[in-house]
Protein backbone atom coordinates (compact mmCIF):
# COMPACT_ATOMS: atom_id res chain seq x y z
CA UNK A 1 0.00 0.00 0.00
CA UNK A 2 2.77 2.43 0.92
CA UNK A 3 4.45 1.80 -2.45
CA UNK A 4 1.38 2.94 -4.37
CA UNK A 5 0.97 6.03 -2.21
CA UNK A 6 4.58 7.11 -2.69
CA UNK A 7 5.10 6.39 -6.40
CA UNK A 8 5.36 9.38 -8.70
CA UNK A 9 2.41 8.30 -10.82
CA UNK A 10 0.39 6.67 -8.05
CA UNK A 11 0.47 3.51 -10.17
CA UNK A 12 2.25 0.20 -9.71
CA UNK A 13 2.37 -2.91 -11.88
CA UNK A 14 0.98 -6.07 -10.28
CA UNK A 15 2.81 -9.29 -11.11
CA UNK A 16 1.43 -12.80 -10.80
CA UNK A 17 3.18 -15.67 -8.99
CA UNK A 18 5.37 -16.29 -12.06
CA UNK A 19 6.51 -12.68 -12.26
CA UNK A 20 4.32 -11.95 -15.29
CA UNK A 21 2.31 -8.75 -15.50
CA UNK A 22 -1.19 -9.21 -14.12
CA UNK A 23 -2.40 -5.58 -14.23
CA UNK A 24 -1.93 -2.26 -12.44
CA UNK A 25 -3.21 -0.70 -9.24
CA UNK A 26 -3.71 3.03 -8.78
CA UNK A 27 -3.87 5.16 -5.66
CA UNK A 28 -7.41 6.26 -6.62
CA UNK A 29 -8.59 2.70 -6.09
CA UNK A 30 -7.65 2.85 -2.41
CA UNK A 31 -9.64 5.92 -1.38
CA UNK A 32 -12.63 4.08 0.09
CA UNK A 33 -10.71 1.02 1.23
CA UNK A 34 -8.02 3.08 2.99
CA UNK A 35 -10.59 4.52 5.40
CA UNK A 36 -11.55 1.06 6.71
CA UNK A 37 -8.47 -0.24 8.54
CA UNK A 38 -10.13 -3.63 9.11
CA UNK A 39 -9.79 -4.28 5.38
CA UNK A 40 -6.02 -3.62 5.26
CA UNK A 41 -4.91 -7.17 6.23
CA UNK A 42 -7.27 -8.65 3.64
CA UNK A 43 -6.12 -6.53 0.70
CA UNK A 44 -4.62 -8.50 -2.16
CA UNK A 45 -3.21 -6.51 -5.08
CA UNK A 46 -4.61 -8.91 -7.68
CA UNK A 47 -8.14 -8.27 -6.36
CA UNK A 48 -7.74 -4.58 -7.14
CA UNK A 49 -5.56 -4.89 -10.24
CA UNK A 50 -6.93 -3.51 -13.46
CA UNK A 51 -6.07 -5.04 -16.81
CA UNK A 52 -4.67 -2.43 -19.20
CA UNK A 53 -2.89 -2.50 -22.56
CA UNK A 54 0.74 -3.56 -22.38
CA UNK A 55 3.25 -1.32 -24.15
CA UNK A 56 6.41 -2.57 -25.82
CA UNK A 57 9.76 -0.77 -25.61
CA UNK A 58 9.27 0.50 -29.18
CA UNK A 59 5.71 1.81 -28.70
CA UNK A 60 5.30 5.30 -30.19
CA UNK A 61 4.93 7.87 -27.38
CA UNK A 62 1.95 9.55 -29.06
CA UNK A 63 0.18 6.18 -29.25
CA UNK A 64 1.04 5.48 -25.60
CA UNK A 65 -0.57 8.80 -24.59
CA UNK A 66 -3.69 7.97 -26.63
CA UNK A 67 -3.94 4.63 -24.82
CA UNK A 68 -3.55 6.37 -21.45
CA UNK A 69 -6.40 8.70 -22.41
CA UNK A 70 -8.59 5.80 -23.54
CA UNK A 71 -7.93 3.86 -20.34
CA UNK A 72 -8.12 6.99 -18.14
CA UNK A 73 -4.78 6.21 -16.46
CA UNK A 74 -1.57 8.17 -15.94
CA UNK A 75 0.74 5.21 -16.51
CA UNK A 76 0.92 2.00 -18.53
CA UNK A 77 3.19 -1.02 -18.10
CA UNK A 78 5.95 -1.78 -20.58
CA UNK A 79 6.68 -5.45 -21.20
CA UNK A 80 10.11 -6.86 -20.58
CA UNK A 81 12.27 -7.39 -23.64
CA UNK A 82 14.16 -10.41 -22.33
CA UNK A 83 13.37 -13.34 -20.08
CA UNK A 84 14.00 -12.46 -16.46
CA UNK A 85 13.92 -8.73 -17.10
CA UNK A 86 11.33 -6.78 -15.12
CA UNK A 87 8.59 -4.79 -16.76
CA UNK A 88 8.61 -1.04 -16.49
CA UNK A 89 6.06 1.72 -16.28
CA UNK A 90 5.65 4.63 -18.70
CA UNK A 91 4.02 7.67 -17.09
CA UNK A 92 2.55 10.86 -18.53
CA UNK A 93 5.05 12.89 -16.51
CA UNK A 94 7.99 10.93 -17.96
CA UNK A 95 6.72 11.59 -21.48
CA UNK A 96 6.27 15.29 -20.69
CA UNK A 97 9.80 15.56 -19.26
CA UNK A 98 11.28 13.73 -22.25
CA UNK A 99 9.48 15.93 -24.78
CA UNK A 100 10.39 19.09 -22.89
CA UNK A 101 14.04 18.06 -22.70
CA UNK A 102 14.09 17.10 -26.39
CA UNK A 103 12.49 20.41 -27.37
CA UNK A 104 15.00 22.36 -25.24
CA UNK A 105 17.93 20.57 -26.91
CA UNK A 106 16.55 21.25 -30.39
CA UNK A 107 15.92 24.88 -29.49
CA UNK A 108 19.47 25.27 -28.11
CA UNK A 109 20.82 24.02 -31.45
CA UNK A 110 18.75 26.65 -33.26
CA UNK A 111 16.34 24.08 -34.63
CA UNK A 112 13.07 25.74 -33.71
CA UNK A 113 10.28 23.25 -33.89
CA UNK A 114 7.41 25.11 -35.50
CA UNK A 115 4.43 23.54 -37.19
CA UNK A 116 3.92 24.62 -40.84
CA UNK A 117 0.64 26.35 -39.89
CA UNK A 118 2.44 28.40 -37.23
CA UNK A 119 5.16 29.52 -39.66
CA UNK A 120 2.63 31.17 -42.00
CA UNK A 121 0.70 33.09 -39.33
Amino acid sequence: MDQVLTTESGTLPVLDGNGQLYGIVQVDQFRDIWRDEELHPMLVASDLARKVPLLTPDTNLAHALVLMDQEDVDALPVQATEEGQRCGLLTRSLVRRFLSSHHAREHARGEHLVAPTEAHN
